[in-house]
């Protein structure tokens, strides 16, 4: 039934473009203040300007502690009645999903967006193991065997890396743990049968304390360790892939575009990031006796340890 809603209010409004060119009224939702979600915010704004979109750009934040606000802002939106919504952030996606139904959402910026019950259209936060995978074999080509540690929550993730592995001829050593208690002995088993670790976004698995621990084992038995983004390379994984948070921006609006000229948010689905950033920890490099062409260094983003 909000599918069928929501087509209805995209055809009004795209034969009311056709009639006149109207001011497009567009609210942004952001999750909370983050410096990654106002990049994208930026990229919003600029791609709006490149396509030189006659629009009003309402901006919402959800403070935390702050849920008394979520009705009066909700009323807000509905005032405003914006052609669309664009949220940043799952609790920005899940709030106006839940909220405010009727208006037609787009979201950004959601990890795991694929594996939740999010609507689409949307731009989510994972980037593609194959090609991470694709990369790391560029790093280090003698690379035969990752190594991952998971639960029953990251499943679907260790299942997705393993197929990465699979079409690059690399073979996967996965061992599910169901509690963090086990993390420490089964990495240190682990560790012994693979040439590279890789993290996968796991709250359960990855606390402070046990990232530490990860690190620093993996460093003691020279096993390279890939990130989930790049604090964790400047805390000590040899690399990490992040996204390119103003891409997404422009992303989101191009998927909005798609809408106006009548595609389905079905048909559109969930994109995934189409540019990465790499980080390098150079000193880890060093320290694990890894070479990496300079052709290659040319292409990573962020150095640590110059």
């Amino acid at each position: 039934m909000r599918r069928v809603i929501l087509a209805v209010i995209l055809c009004c409004f795209i034969s009311s473009l056709v009639q006149a060119e109207e001011l497009i009224t567009i609210a942004v939702i952001k999750s909370q203040a983050d410096t990654p979600y106002e990049s994208a915010l930026q990229g919003i704004k600029d791609e709006l300007r490149a396509d030189k979109v006659k629009v009003r750009v309402l901006g919402y934040e959800l403070k935390k502690n702050e849920q008394n606000s979520y009705a009066r802002m909700a009323q807000e939106i509905k005032a405003a009645n914006p052609q669309f919504v664009i949220t940043l952030g799952t609790i920005a996606t899940k709030f106006a999903q839940q909220v405010i139904p009727e208006m037609p959402v787009v979201f950004s910026m959601v990890l795991g967006a694929e594996r939740s019950s999010i609507d689409p259209p949307g731009v989510s936060l994972d980037i593609p193991f194959e090609m991470k995978v694709e990369y790391m074999k560029r790093v280090i080509p003698e690379i035969e065997r990752f190594g991952v540690i998971y639960s029953p929550d990251s499943y679907a993730l260790y299942k997705e890396i393993s197929v990465a592995c699979a079409k690059n001829e690399v073979q996967i050593l996965g061992t599910q743990i169901n509690s963090a208690k086990e993390f420490p002995v089964v990495l240190h088993d682990i560790l012994r049968q693979i040439d590279c670790y890789v993290m996968l976004s796991d709250s359960m698995i990855y606390f402070p304390k046990a990232v530490e621990h990860m690190l620093l084992d993996c460093l003691h038995q020279k096993i390279p360790v890939v990130g989930l983004s790049s604090p964790y390379t400047k805390a000590g994984a040899l690399i990490s892939f992040d996204c390119d948070y103003h891409d997404i921006g422009v992303q989101t609006v191009g998927i909005i575009a798609r809408l106006l000229k009548g595609e389905k948010a079905t048909q559109i689905g969930i994109l995934r990031p189409r540019r990465i950033r790499v980080s390098l920890n150079s000193l880890i490099a060093k320290r694990l006796g890894i070479e990496i062409s300079n052709n290659l260094m040319r292409e990573i983003d962020v150095i640590f340890g110059k």
